[in-house]
C-alpha cells in the first residue's frame, strides 16, 4: 500500500518501498498539511521511530545513561545488541561525557540529542521528525544534523521532517545531506542514495526565505 501523503503536496515524494524513504534518505515538509500526514504515518506504521522536537520525550528525574537504560530495556531486554547500539548512540550525538548528568544541566542541544537517541534506540528503518532541531541555536542545529545524516546513513535509517511553520530545521537537515552529496546544479532533488533527479524552483524562492541549499524538492503547498 502506498504511503498517504509522501507523493502529494506537503512532503516530497520518496524513493524507498512504498513510497518512504531508504536507508540514507530524508525528504522534508513544510506547512500544517505536511505535519498532518507525518501524524498519518506515525499511526500507519506504529513500529517508526516519532519525535516531536517541540516536546521532550526524556525523563526529567533520571539522569542521561539511565533515560537510555531505561528506553534500551523496554526496546531489547537484556540484548547486547541494545547495548551496543546505545554506546553507538551515544558516541554519535555527543553524550558520552554527559551521561552522569541529569537533563536539567544539560545544554538545549544536548537535550535534543538525548531525545533522538531515545528515539533511534528503537530498531527501525523509519524515523518520523515533527518540528526538528527546534529552538536550537545555528551551532547546535548544524552539529545535530550532520550527526544524524551520518547515523541514517549507518543505521540503515530512512527520515520524513514536517515542520509546521519554521524553515530552520528544514534547512539545516537539507544543508547537512547537501554537503554529502553533488554541488547545486540548479535542479531540486530528493536526498540521499539513488534519488533521482527532478526539476523544479528553489524551495525557499516562492517563500522569500531565500534558496535552500541543492537537495531538497519544493513542498507545493
Amino acid at each position: 500500500m502506498a504511503s498517504p501523503g509522501l507523493s502529494r503536496p506537503g512532503l516530497c515524494p520518496a524513493q524507498g518501498p512504498g513510497g518512504l524513504p531508504g536507508p540514507g534518505q530524508v525528504v522534508l515538509g513544510l506547512g500544517p498539511r505536511a505535519v498532518a500526514r507525518l501524524r498519518r504515518l506515525a499511526g500507519l506504521y506504529t513500529r517508526a521511530a516519532y519525535l516531536r522536537g517541540d516536546r521532550p520525550g526524556f525523563w526529567w528525574e533520571l539522569p542521561v545513561a539511565a533515560n537510555l537504560d531505561w528506553e534500551r530495556r523496554v526496546r531489547w531486554g537484556e540484548s547486547p545488541q541494545g547495548e551496543a547500539r546505545v554506546r553507538h548512540l551515544a558516541a554519535a550525538l555527543g553524550l558520552e561525557e554527559r551521561l552522569h548528568l541529569y537533563p536539567a544541566a544539560l545544554r538545549p542541544g544536548e537535550r535534543a540529542a538525548l531525545d533522538l537517541a531515545l528515539a533511534l534506540i528503537r530498531q527501525s528503518g523509519l524515523l518520523l521528525w515533527e518540528e526538528p532541531l527546534f529552538s536550537l541555536d545555528p551551532r547546535e542545529g548544524r552539529a545535530i544534523a550532520r550527526a544524524v545524516q551520518g547515523l541514517s546513513r549507518q543505521l540503515g535509517i530512512g527520515i520524513v521532517a514536517a515542520s509546521a511553520a519554521s524553515l530552520t530545521g528544514l534547512r539545516q537537515l537539507a544543508a547537512a545531506w547537501a554537503a554529502e552529496r553533488a554541488p547545486a546544479t540548479g535542479t531540486e532533488r530528493p536526498l540521499g542514495p539513488g534519488a533521482a533527479r527532478r526539476p523544479g524552483p528553489p524551495f525557499g524562492e516562492r517563500l522569500g526565505a531565500g534558496p535552500l541549499p541543492a537537495g531538497i524538492q519544493e513542498p507545493r503547498l
